[in-house]
């Protein structure tokens, strides 16, 4: 079911993809990183409907998923996040930030805030400051103070990383 996700006319079908592929989590939850690392390796890039529906799917995926299977995913995971984020279409950007409204990804930022903040936390503060549209602009400062609220002294060291400290985080 993993190469039905590079479909082109993924969409028509996506609803019973992605309740096939959560019905397999169900039963065995160890497929949870296969199916994050699949959706990664087949993020659209030129439909936006697509986009929204994997991260749609992603954060279902992560609810499932053990923290700490998932480890070795956390850089290319928070990477795209991060991409989706700073991208220029709203209504992505708006969806990819909903992430941080679910607790159990927020533990998932917890857990690994070691190498979640490096990613993060520059792109969340340049945003908050500078992003195009006002509506989520607001929504930028509220994620900034979230990641504030959960580490100050880990986000304000992200948030001091020079660009050449920054380079082994930088989306590809």
């Amino acid at each position: 079911m993993l190469p039905m996700h590079k479909v082109q006319t993924n969409p028509a079908f996506f609803e019973q993809l992605m309740r096939g592929c959560m019905l397999y989590l169900t039963k065995d939850r160890a497929l949870a990183p296969l199916l994050i690392e699949a959706i990664l390796k087949y993020w659209p890039f030129a439909s936006t409907e697509k986009e929204m529906l994997f991260l749609t799917e992603l954060l279902e995926v992560i609810e499932v998923a053990d923290p700490v299977s998932i480890d070795y995913l956390v850089p290319r995971l928070f990477k795209r996040l991060v991409k989706c984020i700073g991208g220029q279409n709203m209504h992505v950007c708006d969806r990819a930030m909903c992430f941080f409204e679910n607790d159990y990804f927020l533990n998932v930022v917890r857990t690994y805030k070691a190498q979640t903040f490096p990613i993060l936390v520059p792109t969340i503060v340049e945003l908050a400051e500078n992003h195009w549209q006002k509506v989520l602009m607001e929504s930028l400062v509220a994620l900034r103070q979230i990641l504030k609220d959960i580490d100050t002294k880990a986000f304000m060291d992200a948030q001091a990383l020079t660009p050449s400290q920054m380079k082994p985080f930088q989306i590809k």
